[in-house]
């Protein structure tokens, strides 16, 4: 599944599979790296996910108990869980490239973003940096950019 989700070869180029014997030691590192973002992408959106269930099954009467025997861990793992998930929150990002947007966050004191040429994303674009963002001193629902950090390869395209 999310092999599917790598960026595709430009036209004419074969796509790399990071376990294709005839691929070269650069492009299954550059495979793997991929997929890892990939991956990491995914467990953000599982988490956020997996966290509204567990909201709604705790709304709907589910017990610790239950909640942790349907995650594979034990209730106080969950109750645990749920004294963070109480402290998180949705905050405003201010500047950069994602002005405007509302993020969900915990303790964070910085956030991170891969930023991509206009139009494209982790799933059909080439990452160009990171955006970074930090916790205005005045206000904790407000996150500032603060700057980004450009790739190597990407700034000489």
């Amino acid at each position: 599944m999310a092999k599917d989700r790598l960026p595709q070869p430009s036209p004419g180029e074969d796509p790399k599979d990071p376990d294709d014997p005839k691929a070269t030691r650069e492009e299954k590192l550059n495979a793997y790296l991929a997929l890892l973002a990939v991956y990491s992408e995914m467990k953000s959106c599982l988490g956020l996910n997996s966290s509204a269930a567990q909201a709604g099954a705790r709304i709907h009467g589910a017990t610790y108990a239950a909640i942790g025997a349907a995650r594979g861990i034990s209730r106080q793992a969950v109750r645990q869980e749920g004294g963070r998930a109480r402290e998180s929150r949705t905050v405003q990002l201010v500047g950069g490239p994602k002005d405007g947007d509302r993020e969900q966050v915990n303790r964070e004191k910085e956030l991170k973003f891969a930023v991509y040429r206009p139009g494209e994303y982790y799933g059909n674009g080439t990452r160009q940096g990171i955006a970074y963002y930090r916790r205005s001193r005045e206000d904790k629902n407000v996150f500032i950019f603060t700057g980004v950090q450009m790739d190597k390869d990407s700034t000489s395209q």
